[in-house]
Parts: structure tokens; C-alpha cells; sequence
């Protein structure tokens, strides 16, 4: 990374900064366990599922969010959104739960760590780290549909 003459930072080559990838990795494993944890509590609050039932939809959950992920790495702000939205839907379905479930130590701190790992990473998905790793990553892609497109232009001129 150097840095240029306005002060913003510039990388080369396809991998962007190491702090704004850890920024994404964090993130991500932040939301997977939050995800997990509070739906599993938020379905067995609202609903009587049995195991597989719970064990289905977190898999329906799980490919979601995994697809959405996967956008953000293409570059995509409108993916960031909707992970935000999730995360946000998650402490909306926890808020009852903390205040009208009976009191139990191990659920109320199953409840509060995915609280917490909720708020988290919608902070880091907010942070500057996060959004220079998808532009990062939309500009790459940009530039390899760019080349792409010149080497289909050159195998166009050819024949």
C-alpha cells in the first residue's frame, strides 16, 4: 500500500489491505455465530420446532447469508446493506425475548453473546476497514470484466 500525494490510500494487485480483509473476516465469522445463536433462540421462543426443524431453517439461514456474503465479495454495497438488515432483524426478534423469557443463566448469556457479536458486526460493517475492502473488491472485479473484454475484443480482431 502507498500512499499518495491527497492522502488516500492506494493498493496494488488483487488482494486488498491485510486490516481491511481481517475487517471482513471478522465480520463474517461475528455474524455467522450471531446469526446462528439467535435464530436457534429466536425459533425456539416464538415457535415450539422440534431439532430438525430448527436444524432446516438455520441451513436455509446459513445459505442466505453465506450468498449474500459471497456478493460482498464481489463488491457489492447493496450485499452490505442487506447483512446489516439481518443483523438488525436479529436484535429486533432478541429484544422481547430478553425482557419476557423467564430467567435462566446459560440462555440469558446465549442471548446476551449474540446480542453483543450482532452489534458488533454491524459496527464493523459500518467501519471505513469494511467499505475500502469492498471497493477494493468491486474495483477488482470491474477491472477483470475490463480485461476480459479487451482479450475477447483481440480473439474478435483475429478472425
Amino acid at each position: 500500500m502507498m500512499k499518495n500525494t491527497q492522502g488516500e490510500d492506494v493498493t496494488f494487485g488483487g488482494f486488498p489491505p491485510l486490516l481491511s480483509f481481517i475487517a471482513f473476516l471478522i465480520a463474517s465469522v461475528l455474524m455467522t455465530i450471531s446469526l446462528g445463536v439467535g435464530a436457534s433462540i429466536a425459533l425456539s421462543f416464538y415457535f415450539d420446532p422440534s431439532p430438525e426443524a430448527i436444524l432446516g431453517v438455520l441451513a436455509v439461514l446459513s445459505i442466505i447469508f453465506f450468498l449474500v456474503n459471497y456478493q460482498v465479495i464481489l463488491g457489492s454495497f447493496f450485499a452490505v446493506k442487506v447483512l446489516k438488515l439481518f443483523q438488525y432483524a436479529l436484535l429486533v426478534l432478541l429484544i422481547p425475548i430478553v425482557i419476557i423469557e423467564d430467567f435462566s443463566v446459560e440462555l440469558f448469556i446465549a442471548k446476551l453473546v449474540s446480542a453483543i457479536l450482532a452489534m458488533s458486526s454491524i459496527f464493523i460493517l459500518d467501519s471505513k476497514k469494511y467499505r475500502f475492502f469492498v471497493q477494493h473488491r468491486l474495483n477488482s472485479v470491474e477491472d477483470y470484466k475490463s480485461v476480459l473484454a479487451e482479450i475477447a475484443a483481440e480473439e474478435g480482431a483475429k478472425y
